[in-house]
C-alpha cells in the first residue's frame, strides 16, 4: 500500500487554474435529519420545565430590588469602602474594588440587591451592601423602575441589614420564606439580583452543599465576619448579587446571597447564601428593635471531628476549642476540650447548633448546660452576658493538626507560686510554663498556626495544662503523657494563654 501526501487547498486550486481547468467549489447542502432532536414526550417535559422557570421569574422578580449606597470618603480614600458593585464577598478575603465612575477620590457608589419582606416597605439585604452609606440612607429601585430613599438598620455580626422605604398606600409584592432546615444538596436554586448592576437578572443552578462556614474580610482594626452556617450553590452569583435572594422552585427564599469563592472576583460556580432561618431571626429583630441583641458566653465551639470522636468517645456535641477565662463561660467553669451536649434542655449536635442556641437566648438568662469532660458528664448553670457588637468571639478558632514523632519539641518548667502571682492566676491553677519551642518542631508549628508563637519564641506566660484527659501538674507529668503516645495516634493539648489582655484556654490538636 502506498501512502500519498495530500496537498493543501491552495496548491490544488492553483494547479487547476494553471492547467486551464475551471471548476466550481461548493459544499453540497446537507439534508436535515429525519429524526427530530427530541421526542414529543421529551419536548413536552422540557417546555413544562421552561414554563415553570418562566412562572417563577414572573412571581419572584417583582419582589427583588436594586440598592445603591453612596459612600463619602476623603481625597486619599482612607474613609472609603469598596467601590463598584457590592459583591458577594469573595472568600476567604474581600476582592479588589471595581472602579466607580462617580466622582473618583471624593465618593463612591456600591450596588447590591435586596428582597422585599413586608408590603409596607421593609427590604432585607446584606450589611456589606449598605455599610458606610452616607447618612444611613440608600437608594432603592423597584422592579417597575420606581426609586425610593431608604433608611438602613444593620447588624454587622450577621452581615444582614433591613432597609425601610415608604411606598405609599399601595402595598408592595412580598417574597415568602422557606424552611432552610429542609434544604438539601441537589435541589434547584434560583438567584435573582443585580450582578454588575444588571437589574432583574435570574440565574439557575442547584444547592451544592449546606453547613459551610467561612471567615471573610477583616483587617488590622476590624475583625472578619464569621459565617457559621452557609448554603452553597452553583447558580451564578457575581458582584452586585449580594443581598439578593436565593429561591427554591416554589419561589420561596432559602437564603440571602452573600459570598463567592473565586480566584477572579466573578462566578466560578461556588456561591454562598445565609440560610433563610437565620436571616428571618435577624430581620425580625431589626424590624422590631432596630438592633440585634444576642446572648454571650465567651467561648468558641467547634465540630467533633472523627478523630475527636474517637479520642473522647463522644459522637455528638460541640467541642469547646477556646474559652475566655473572664467571660460568663470561663467564670462558670467551662474548660477547653469540654464537649457540650445540651443547652437549656435542648440537645446540642454541632458547633452551629450551640452558637444558634446561645445567640437566641436573652442576656441575663440563667441556663443549665450539660457537658462531658474527660469522659465524665457534668452540668453547670451559666448566666448569659450581652454579645459585643463586633464578632470578636465569632472568628473561627484555629484547629491545628500536626504530624509529628512522639517528641513534641516543648521546653517547659514547673509552674511556681510566684508565676501564678505575677500572671494573676488563682493559686489552684495547675500546669507547666512553656518557656521555648524547638525550631522546626511540631510544637512550634502548632503554636505558630494558633497564633501563640513566632519562630524561636512563644507567647509569654503560656501554660500547658492537659494532654488529652491527663492533667499536667509537673514536667514529669508531661514527659509521661507524651511518652505514652504512639506514632499515628492523636491527642489534644490544652493551653492557657493571654491575648489582648484577655485570658483564654484553648485546645490544640496534636497528631503523631
Amino acid at each position: 500500500m502506498r501512502t500519498l501526501s495530500t496537498p493543501n487547498k491552495t496548491t490544488v486550486i492553483t494547479s487547476l487554474l494553471l492547467t486551464g481547468f475551471s471548476i466550481s467549489l461548493y459544499a453540497a447542502p446537507v439534508a436535515p435529519p429525519n429524526v427530530p432532536p427530541t421526542t414529543a414526550q421529551q419536548k413536552t417535559l422540557l417546555v413544562q420545565m421552561q414554563d415553570a422557570f418562566t412562572s417563577i421569574a414572573q412571581t419572584v422578580e417583582p419582589t427583588v430590588v436594586n440598592i445603591k449606597a453612596v459612600r463619602l470618603r476623603s481625597a486619599d480614600g482612607e474613609q472609603g469602602s469598596a467601590e463598584g458593585s457590592a459583591a458577594p464577598v469573595p472568600a476567604p478575603k474581600r476582592g479588589a474594588p471595581v472602579p466607580s465612575p462617580l466622582l473618583p477620590g471624593r465618593r463612591s457608589e456600591a450596588t447590591g440587591s435586596g428582597v422585599i419582606v413586608r408590603p409596607d416597605g421593609y427590604i432585607l439585604t446584606n450589611d456589606h451592601v449598605v455599610e458606610g452609606a452616607s447618612g444611613g440612607i440608600v437608594t432603592v429601585t423597584l422592579f417597575d423602575g420606581r426609586e425610593f430613599k431608604g433608611k438602613v438598620y444593620a447588624d454587622y455580626k450577621s452581615d444582614l441589614a433591613v432597609v425601610k422605604i415608604d411606598p405609599g398606600a399601595t402595598p408592595l409584592p412580598v417574597a415568602g420564606f422557606a424552611d432552610s432546615e429542609s434544604v438539601r444538596p441537589g435541589q434547584w436554586a434560583i438567584a435573582v439580583g443585580s450582578p454588575f448592576d444588571l437589574q432583574n437578572t435570574m440565574t439557575v443552578g442547584i444547592i451544592s452543599a449546606t453547613g459551610r462556614h467561612q471567615t471573610i474580610g477583616g483587617g488590622p482594626n476590624t475583625p472578619g465576619r464569621y459565617y457559621p452556617d452557609l448554603v452553597q450553590t452553583d447558580a451564578a452569583i457575581n458582584p452586585g448579587n449580594s443581598g439578593g435572594p436565593l429561591f427554591n422552585i416554589d419561589g420561596k427564599v432559602v437564603g440571602i446571597n452573600v459570598a463567592i469563592e473565586s480566584p477572579v472576583e466573578g462566578s466560578a460556580g461556588v456561591g454562598f447564601a445565609i440560610p433563610s432561618d437565620i436571616a428571618q431571626q435577624v430581620m425580625n429583630a431589626l424590624i422590631l428593635s432596630k438592633k440585634v441583641t444576642r446572648g454571650y458566653l465567651g467561648l468558641a465551639p467547634d465540630d467533633l471531628t472523627p478523630a475527636l470522636q474517637t479520642q473522647f468517645g463522644q459522637k455528638e456535641g460541640a467541642f469547646i476549642r477556646d474559652v475566655k477565662l473572664d467571660s460568663p463561660a470561663g467564670l462558670a467553669g467551662v474548660q477547653a476540650s469540654d464537649i457540650v451536649t445540651s443547652f437549656a434542655g435542648k440537645a446540642v449536635r454541632s458547633e452551629v447548633g450551640l452558637r444558634e442556641l446561645i445567640s437566641a437566648t436573652a442576656p441575663g438568662t440563667p441556663v443549665v448546660m450539660a457537658y462531658v469532660r474527660d469522659g465524665q458528664p457534668g452540668r453547670l448553670t451559666i448566666t448569659l452576658g450581652t454579645a459585643p457588637s463586633l464578632p470578636e468571639e465569632a472568628a473561627v478558632p484555629v484547629v491545628t493538626v500536626v504530624t509529628a514523632a512522639v517528641k513534641a519539641g516543648l521546653t517547659v518548667r514547673d509552674l511556681l507560686p510566684r508565676d501564678r502571682q505575677r500572671i494573676g492566676l488563682p493559686a489552684t491553677t495547675t500546669g507547666v510554663l512553656v518557656t521555648a519551642v524547638d525550631s522546626g518542631s511540631p510544637a512550634e508549628t502548632a503554636y505558630a498556626l494558633a497564633g501563640l508563637a513566632q519562630p524561636g519564641a512563644v507567647l509569654p506566660d503560656t501554660i500547658l495544662q492537659k494532654v488529652g484527659a491527663k492533667k499536667i501538674t509537673s514536667k514529669s507529668d508531661l514527659t509521661k503523657a507524651l511518652s505514652a503516645l504512639t506514632p499515628g495516634s492523636g491527642t489534644t493539648l490544652v493551653v492557657l494563654y493571654a491575648l489582648n489582655n484577655q485570658r483564654h484556654q484553648v485546645a490544640l490538636n496534636l497528631r503523631l
